[in-house]
């Protein structure tokens, strides 16, 4: 398809001009974004906000599969604009908007806390510009690139997904395979931990409201300790504690992940049969990343929502 102005704005394809655009550069814009991120947070060198986001090998394909629709849904706009006002230049318009998209994305990753917002912002529009000028000037071969490459992109991110995705799976069953014998008569063993739960107001420890009534009937049917004591004032090295059976100072998981210098509860269980798994709201403080997956042979934390998907990629986050 010829890319002229006149034909993008006045033929009832405009649609088929635009959109493999729009997922051209957002599923580029994904994979390098997804790519970047893992990379540079694995090397520290992402600003602390940043990488307080749950990053892992997800990442890469939530990018790319977040970035695709945003920009799909971008495109659709554009449709939308090119219809209602023909005399506009709506493909440099639209390589301009996606060009910028993506560069912003880029620079954010690598720039930002480094540089303010609006400053990286500036930058990236001044670079949109020329370099959707240049992409204009060629804009039958971008056309037939696009068009061209787009189905391999699409693989790509599909190969990428089922991989990262079916290689969790697999290591699960692996793991769960290797597991040794557990003895005659083990029971099951469940660990609800509820966050900044003041006692005093749970109706087991005699609140005149019935705030917990499933968990007074579990205490009347074991043992209810009355005097428990946490070793810490907030979430992570509260937890690690708890993991550890270790004071705060012997763990030093005050500020930094829990480190491999004491075996935890869920190692423990696994080496005598158990088959381990942790399920986690706190997605900020009891993670992966934060050092609570180590002896769990499965692990939920972050990306088992969409919400939550879209919150730790880039456009999501800021």
């Amino acid at each position: 398809m010829e890319m002229n102005n006149t034909t993008a704005t006045t033929s009832s394809g405009v649609a088929k001009v635009i959109l493999p655009l729009a997922a051209w550069f957002g599923l580029v814009t994904g994979l390098v974004e997804g790519t970047v991120l893992l990379a540079l947070n694995k090397n520290g060198w992402l600003f602390w906000r940043l990488s307080n986001r749950a990053i892992s090998l997800e990442t890469i394909w939530i990018s790319a599969l977040f970035d695709l629709l945003l920009f799909t849904a971008v495109g659709l706009i554009l449709v939308i604009v090119a219809r209602c006002f023909r005399r506009l230049p709506i493909f440099w318009i639209s390589i301009f908007v996606f060009v910028f998209l993506a560069l912003f994305d880029w620079l954010l990753v690598v720039l930002y806390g480094k540089f303010r917002v609006y400053a990286i912002l500036v930058l990236a529009l001044g670079l949109a510009f020329e370099i959707s000028r240049r992409f204009y000037r060629h804009d039958k071969s971008l056309t037939k690139f696009v068009h061209r490459s787009l189905p391999w992109l699409a693989a790509l991110a599909l190969v990428l997904l089922v991989g990262i995705q079916g290689g969790f799976w697999l290591r699960e069953r692996t793991a769960i395979a290797r597991l040794p014998q557990a003895a005659p008569g083990t029971p099951n063993i469940l660990v609800i931990v509820v966050d900044t739960l003041r006692a005093d107001h749970l109706s087991s420890y005699g609140y005149d409201r019935a705030t917990s009534p499933n968990l007074e009937r579990i205490a009347q049917q074991g043992v209810l300790f009355e005097h428990a004591f946490s070793t810490s004032s907030w979430t992570q090295p509260s937890h690690a504690s708890l993991l550890t059976g270790r004071y705060t100072y012997e763990h030093d998981a005050e500020l930094r992940p829990l480190d491999d210098r004491y075996p935890t509860i869920a190692e423990a269980l696994q080496d005598r049969g158990y088959r381990t798994g942790a399920f986690s709201a706190n997605v900020l403080f009891f993670t992966r990343r934060q050092g609570f997956g180590r002896g769990f042979v499965h692990f939920e934390d972050n990306f088992h929502s969409i919400a939550d998907m879209a919150a730790n990629t880039l456009y999501g986050f800021v």
